[in-house]
């Protein structure tokens, strides 16, 4: 007896150990912090699904804004019948009120590796089964698939990193990443056909749709279809009319967002990414018709007095300061660079390169006077100058002809090593991080998180042109 539940504890301790193993060596393929989806202990009550498109409606900015629990499950190359086994699974561990599903127009072909991944991070269980004996049935070679990672990604303990090892369960399934706050102009998206491969609906979307709608009236739950705001190429347009007739003829809710394009107030010119993603600023003008259209007419709940969602409050401190950090990485003006370089608990850091701070123009200068720096305004060759903001107030400022230097610990944070010279040294933490370049240098430190944010530089002869 003594040996059976010795085997049995060490079987537990190997499941969990195996389990935990897993989640560090899964490829961080959009669906980064899935397992985070499993671990909420209160229901969902909306759900969106669909391929990335979809993956740009960011829950935790709707939950700020209307109070509501959402949870985003899209993501690249999700096609049909993952976003059907996926959309099961949630009826069956919530009670759940609304799906919302991305339609498009290359669901049934585009099956690239990201999109595998959407089913193989599922959660094992019979839906899970279920859906790996569909759509995989051709390809199983080892059912230990079926429940881990391991055996695919068992090599890649090499290029294991950092974020193998934190979950961000504050997105709530957004995809924070490096193109949120780029614009692609109007002419390389309007007319985009890139990947459309046909432009008659298939089957296929549509059997599935069909299926999930019976399953979901079972269990009380609403399906509502859209179309996120993408080209207005010929085939894109004439996909969205068989998208139409088909729910007219089922009686399927659908909103087809290039329809309405004007009543968003939506402008390929400002919103968009590339060819068929919203940016963020595209991305908020859907939420704010969406969330009011879903609360209105599926009696969707605000959550924001329900003590068991006080966490997600700390999420959403958390969210913002991780979009402050992105926006902040991707903006190229100065101008626009220092209006967001002061976010809750960052320090920053400057620090002269070279003899150019008597040929600072009134434009450099009025964007430091406007931070609170004093001393940088000098008609004199040759000098030298740190500085240095602690949470919008002046830790350190110095200009000499002799090399300026800070060298000590800031608020018992952090170590600097900051030099004015020649060269410009700026060590945050005894690691190098300045740019060293002819002009001024920048750093954003984020003492919260300990990382640093941003390094830069500007060059006086183009005084708004932010470089890195």
């Amino acid at each position: 007896m003594k040996k059976i539940i010795i085997s049995l504890i060490f079987i537990v301790i190997t499941i969990l150990l195996f389990n935990k193993y897993d989640r560090i060596l899964t490829a961080k393929i959009q669906n980064n912090n899935i397992y985070s989806y499993y671990d909420e202990k209160n229901p969902i009550d909306v759900l969106f699904v669909g391929n990335s498109r979809i993956l740009t409606i960011s829950p935790i900015e709707i939950w700020n804004k209307y109070g509501i629990v959402s949870y985003n499950r899209g993501g690249s190359g999700q096609y049909f019948k993952q976003s059907y086994y996926l959309s099961k699974e949630f009826i069956k561990r919530n009670k759940a009120k609304l799906i919302i599903i991305n339609v498009s127009f290359f669901e049934t072909m585009y099956k690239h590796e990201p999109a595998i991944q959407h089913t193989k991070n599922m959660k094992f269980s019979s839906i899970k089964v279920e859906a790996y004996l569909d759509i995989y049935k051709d390809k199983i070679n080892n059912y230990l698939n079926i429940y881990t990672n391991i055996d695919e990604f068992h090599t890649r303990w090499k290029d294991i990193k950092k974020n193998d090892f934190i979950q961000y369960d504050y997105t709530k399934g957004y995809f924070i990443h490096n193109m949120l706050f780029k614009i692609s102009p109007q002419n390389q998206i309007i007319n985009s056909d890139r990947h459309i491969q046909f432009d008659v609906l298939q089957e296929e979307p549509i059997n599935y749709i069909k299926e999930l709608m019976d399953y979901a009236k079972k269990h009380k739950t609403k399906i509502l279809l859209i179309k996120m705001p993408s080209s207005l190429s010929k085939e894109n347009i004439k996909l969205d009319e068989q998208w139409e007739e088909v729910c007219k003829i089922n009686g399927w809710d659908f909103i087809n967002y290039n329809k309405l394009l004007k009543d968003i107030n939506f402008d390929f010119n400002k919103d968009m990414f590339d060819w068929s993603h919203l940016n963020i600023y595209g991305a908020r003008k859907v939420i704010n018709h969406l969330v009011p259209y879903i609360i209105k007419n599926y009696n969707i709940p605000n959550r924001k007095n329900d003590s068991k969602y006080a966490s997600w409050n700390i999420a959403y401190n958390n969210y913002i300061r991780a979009i402050n950090r992105e926006e902040i990485r991707q903006l190229e003006y100065f101008s626009a660079w220092i209006n967001q370089a002061f976010f809750d608990g960052y320090i920053v850091i400057v620090a002269s390169n070279g003899n150019i701070l008597n040929k600072l123009p009134e434009t450099i200068k009025e964007n430091l006077q406007s931070i609170g720096l004093k001393k940088y305004d000098t008609e004199k060759e040759k000098m030298n100058y740190v500085a240095i903001m602690d949470a919008n107030n002046i830790f350190f400022e110095e200009i000499a002809y002799l090399p300026v230097s800070y060298i000590g610990r800031l608020k018992n944070i952090v170590n600097l090593n900051i030099i004015s010279d020649r060269d410009t040294t700026i060590k945050v933490s005894g690691k190098e991080v300045s740019k060293n370049q002819n002009g001024l240098n920048f750093v954003i430190y984020d003492q919260k998180n300990r990382e640093i944010i941003d390094s830069m530089w500007i060059n006086p002869d183009e005084s708004n042109k932010v470089r890195r």
